[in-house]
C-alpha cells in the first residue's frame, strides 16, 4: 500500500503503518487554516495516527466544503491571528492535553518562538533542532539531513546539539549504528571555511560524547563522497560513511535547505520532519511540501514520542 500515491510504496509508507500500530498521538494542529493540512489531517483522521485538535480560524476551516465538516467538533477558534492560535495549542499541552504539535499554516519562526517563551511550559534545556528524513529513489534507506529549518548559522557547539537529537530519530527508526557525514565543501580543514574547521571539531569529540555513542561520525566530507563510494575511491579517500550515510550534518542553514529543496524538487524525494529539543516532538515541514509529506511527518513525530 502506497499512502503517498507513488507507483512504488516508499520508506516512509513504512513508517506510517508503523505509527499507526501505534498509540495515536494526541495531536495540537497550530493554525491549520490551509487546504494541504487539513487534506494531511483527513488522512491523519483515516489512518488512526492522531487525535486531532485543531487550533485556528473556525470560518476559514469550515469553508473548505470539501471536508465536509470532519473537524467541526475538533476545533478551538481562535481567530485570525496564528500567534493567538500558537499560544492556545501550546497553553493546552502544558497542561497535559496534546504530546506533539503540529506547524499549520502559520510560519516557523512564529510557532517557534511560542515553544520558546519562558512561560510556556514546553522548554526542556535542550536546543531546538530540526531533522528531516527523506526517501530518496537512487538510496537503499532513509535519509536524515539536520538543520534544514531552524539554526541559521550554527556553532560546532549548537551542530552537535542537532546531530545528537538527529540521531535519536535514527535511533527511534531501529538504526543502530547510525553513519554521519558532516558536509562541508571540501573534505580537508581550512582555516578559511568555517565548515570544516567546526567538522574537524565535532569528529574529535565524537567518541568522547555520550550522545553519539554507537555512531560512525566522519568529516569534513563534500557531499559527492558522502553520497558515492565511488567519489571517495576517486579521491582517494578510504570511508566507512561515504556512500552509505544515515544522516547529513549541514553546515548552515543555506546549504541544509539548498539540499533539502534540491532533494525533493529535483530529487523528487519524499519527506518527512521534526523538531526536537521542546517537552513534546513538533510535526513540521515546509509551507508547500506535499499532503503525504505532512502525514509522514505526524508519524514521525509519533515514532519519535513512542521512543522517548
Amino acid at each position: 500500500m502506497s499512502f503517498s500515491g507513488a507507483d512504488r510504496p516508499t520508506r516512509l509508507d513504512s513508517l506510517i503503518e508503523r505509527a499507526a500500530r501505534l498509540k495515536p498521538l494526541n495531536l495540537a494542529v497550530v493554525f491549520p487554516n490551509d487546504e494541504g493540512t487539513l487534506q494531511a489531517l483527513l488522512s491523519c483522521q483515516e489512518i488512526g495516527l492522531a487525535q486531532l485538535t485543531l487550533y485556528g480560524d473556525r470560518q476559514r476551516i469550515a469553508s473548505f466544503a470539501q471536508f465536509n465538516g470532519a473537524f467541526s467538533d475538533s476545533v478551538v477558534d481562535t481567530g485570525v491571528d496564528p500567534l493567538v492560535a500558537a499560544a492556545a495549542a501550546i497553553a493546552a499541552t502544558r497542561d497535559g492535553a496534546h504530546d506533539a504539535l503540529m506547524k499549520g499554516s502559520l510560519k516557523t519562526h512564529e510557532l517557534l518562538s511560542a515553544v520558546l517563551k519562558r512561560d510556556s511550559g514546553l522548554r526542556s534545556g535542550r536546543r531546538l533542532t530540526h531533522t528531516f528524513l527523506f526517501d530518496v529513489l537512487r538510496m537503499r534507506k532513509l535519509l536524515a539531513l539536520t538543520d534544514a529549518a531552524v539554526n541559521v548559522a550554527p556553532t560546532a557547539a549548537t551542530k552537535m546539539e542537532c546531530l545528537a537529537n538527529a540521531l535519536s530519530v535514527m535511533r527511534a527508526l531501529g538504526v543502530d549504528r547510525p553513519k554521519v557525514a558532516l558536509l562541508a565543501a571540501v573534505e580537508v580543514v581550512r582555516e578559511q571555511l568555517r565548515s570544516t574547521l567546526d567538522a574537524q571539531e565535532i569528529a574529535a569529540k565524537a567518541n568522547v560524547d555520550e550522545r553519539f555513542a554507537g555512531a560512525v561520525i566522519e568529516g569534513p566530507m563534500a557531499l559527492d563522497v558522502a553520497l558515492s563510494d565511488a567519489s571517495a575511491s576517486r579521491k582517494g579517500i578510504a570511508s566507512e560513511v561515504a556512500g552509505d550515510p544515515d544522516v547529513l550534518l549541514a553546515p548552515n542553514l543555506d546549504a541544509g535547505s539548498l539540499l533539502y529543496k534540491s532533494l525533493v524538487h529535483l530529487g523528487q524525494a519524499q519527506c518527512a520532519g521534526v523538531v526536537l529539543g521542546s517537552s513534546v516532538p513538533i510535526a513540521l515541514t515546509g509551507r508547500v511540501d506535499s499532503v503525504f509529506s505532512r502525514v509522514a511527518s505526524v508519524a514521525l513525530a509519533s515514532v519519535v514520542r513512542n521512543a522517548a
